[in-house]
């Protein structure tokens, strides 16, 4: 593990909570993509939308969690969202995830957690796995309709290691009818969905004491839906349009993604480590709307998004009871896109980070960090933290950490200028934003004081202040589409407490049980914030015979209402608060091992069905089935 402390130790050890999802759980879980992957684990919320599926950490945004791959920020954010989709779970060996403000040591972006994601290598001198999977799900809200959407997926991976070196080569294709839980109209709810992937990961160790990793890697998504704009307003020298006619608009959308990075690593001592890096990454979308039988509302927008990392870091034992880290890091982002006025953004940052980890007595750690970010648009950032680790025994930990994040808005949010005729909006950035800073405590009890059982409860709260947010503008203008500008809400709060608990039962049967409750307010308009529910329960049961060969998995989850707002139609001013309804959602897998190097395995999504067009936009009720294969 090293996404806590951005340096090697072991998830017990960790003074900084982390949890971890291994390569053998990801199996189990039978995800094909991170989102899949997340979903359903204990404080953490998958939302889909046009932008994807994005991560929800302690009640706060998609844009206030940082993902990374192999500890190298993700760029190409959509309304303010890395979808998640985006990172197949072919490539993943396994995933940490931090809860809470980790900007001390990360930086922007990283106010509610960090998603690190650490891309597969084999460890045999050669090993290769093929992954086949083939589904169907009801193409509307209907399960067992006659009309299915089917799913497909298929991966290999091949990894070889000798003396001084290892390499792997990780690819996939991944398919997926559009569906549609709104069949009375001609729109689409889920995109029809296309998606290849293909990574080259390499080591060579140049010595006993300094080796060099590379990783390229290149991902394109092709999107295809149906969306309906609002009710057109009659034009007099058209007799194709009246007042009653609503356009409906064919949407295709290609992203590709393109990374190449290389990480020296020298090993001075076996107390000191040196570690280098850089990674250049490119995100190209292409977005356009083809209205159906007119052209006039016909639009187009393409974006470049350049992001070019360099980073450096320093980890050694300087003093008895003391590990000290510092690092350096610098990076340039370049945005080329029809979607801003200017047509064009850069902006540049480099960063200083120190932490030391002490240890002043038995059971005891104390751990220090301070970060500074020099930025060209908003200036300078400073960012402590402070988090304490105390073993009160063998089996009880208290954890607590306190800091301060910042988030800079990005170009999205300072200079947008988009329109959405499909969903009849559009959206302005706003120049005189102000960076979002926050002030972050999690305080967290961790016991296991009887065999083969964890239980863990974590309160934190995060004060958040000058929160971006979409406003509507005061004035709606006949025959134009609503706008949306960005702004900053003076202050917004999210606390809450996440308990869990794990018991292994036998030596094949496995529980976890998480609750979540969430009180995330907007202080400024006195309400809670918008899509979060105050309650969320999960379930986990994972059972395994060695001797039979045999898995299961069921997953269930609990999401409580949550409040969604819209302007009032006859004052823009006001806003009506709507309710989505509760709803459970179930998982299950059953795989079979057949010899020493085949497994086929048949599953269930979304076994009750749940999902509405408008407030949970998922897939509705499939089935799937496949096999593995390894060497």
């Amino acid at each position: 593990m090293v996404t806590g402390a951005r340096r090697e130790v072991q998830v017990s050890d960790a003074v900084v909570g982390v949890e971890v999802l291994s390569r053998e759980a990801i199996e189990a879980s039978g995800a094909e993509d991170l989102a899949e992957l997340l979903e359903g684990q204990p404080g953490l919320q998958i939302e889909r939308s046009f932008a994807g599926a994005a991560i929800r950490i302690h009640g706060l945004d998609p844009e206030h969690t940082l993902v990374l791959i192999d500890g190298q920020r993700v760029n190409g954010r959509i309304n303010g969202v890395i979808d998640l989709q985006r990172i197949a779970a072919e490539r993943i060996e396994r995933v940490e995830v931090v809860k809470g403000a980790a900007s001390a040591l990360y930086g922007s972006d990283a106010l509610a957690g960090v998603v690190n994601i650490i891309t597969w290598a084999g460890r045999e001198p050669l090993s290769a796995t093929v992954h086949t999977a083939f589904g169907s799900l009801s193409a509307t809200s209907e399960p067992f309709a006659s009309d299915q959407s089917n799913t497909l997926d298929a991966s290999a991976r091949v990894a070889a290691r000798g003396k001084g070196w290892e390499g792997s080569l990780t690819g996939g294709v991944h398919r997926q009818d559009a569906f549609d839980l709104s069949p009375r109209d001609a729109a689409t709810t889920g995109s029809e969905l296309a998606s290849y992937n293909l990574e080259a990961r390499g080591v060579l160790r140049l010595s006993d004491r300094v080796s060099v990793a590379t990783r390229l890697d290149y991902f394109e998504r092709r999107l295809a839906g149906i969306d309906l704009g609002p009710t057109l307003p009659e034009v007099d020298d058209n007799p194709f349009v009246s007042e009653s006619s609503q356009a409906v608009y064919d949407r295709r959308n290609r992203q590709r993604t393109y990374s190449v990075s290389v990480q020296p690593r020298v090993e001075i001592s076996q107390q000191h480590d040196l570690q280098l890096g850089i990674q250049f990454s490119r995100y190209d979308d292409e977005f356009e709307l083809d209205q159906r039988d007119q052209d006039r509302l016909d639009s187009r927008q393409d974006t470049t998004d350049d992001l070019v990392q360099i980073n450096a870091q320093y980890v050694g034992e300087i003093f008895d009871d003391h590990v000290f880290t510092a690092g350096f890091e610098t990076q340039y982002e370049r945005l080329t896109t029809d979607r801003i006025l200017s047509g064009e953004a850069d902006r540049g940052r480099v960063s200083l980070y120190v932490q030391n980890e002490w240890r002043p007595l038995d059971g005891l750690a104390v751990v220090p960090g301070f970060r500074l970010d020099v930025d060209t648009q908003f200036g300078t950032f400073p960012t402590p933290k402070l988090a304490v680790r105390y073993d009160l025994t063998s089996d009880i930990v208290l954890r607590s950490s306190y800091g301060f994040g910042f988030r800079a808005p990005d170009f999205r949010d300072l200079y947008l200028d988009f329109e959405n005729q499909g969903a009849g909006y559009r959206v302005l950035g706003n120049p005189n934003l102000e960076p979002e800073t926050s002030r972050s405590l999690t305080v967290a009890f961790e016991a296991s004081m009887v065999a083969d059982t964890l239980f863990r409860v974590e309160f934190y709260r995060n004060d958040v202040t000058n929160l971006i947010a979409f406003l509507s503008e005061p004035e709606i203008v006949a025959g134009q589409p609503q706008a949306f500008t960005n702004g900053n809400i003076e202050s917004a709060v999210t606390q809450g407490v996440e308990t869990s608990l794990v018991v292994q039962w036998l030596s094949f049967l496995r529980t976890d049980v998480s609750y979540t409750y969430l009180d995330a307010r907007d202080d400024d308009n006195d309400r809670f914030l918008e899509a979060r529910a105050r309650h969320r329960l999960t379930f986990n049961l994972r059972a395994f015979s060695r001797k039979l060969g045999l898995r299961g998995w069921l997953r269930g989850t609990y999401v409580g209402s949550r409040p969604f707002y819209d302007p009032d139609p006859n004052d823009s001013a006001v806003t009506i608060e709507t309710l989505a309804d509760p709803y459970v959602s179930i998982d299950a897998r059953v795989s079979q091992d057949i010899g020493d190097h085949f497994t086929v395995f048949v599953g269930v999504d979304n076994l009750l069905n749940a999902g509405d067009p408008r407030f949970l936009a998922i897939a509705p009720f499939g089935l799937y089935g496949g096999l593995n294969a390894r060497l």
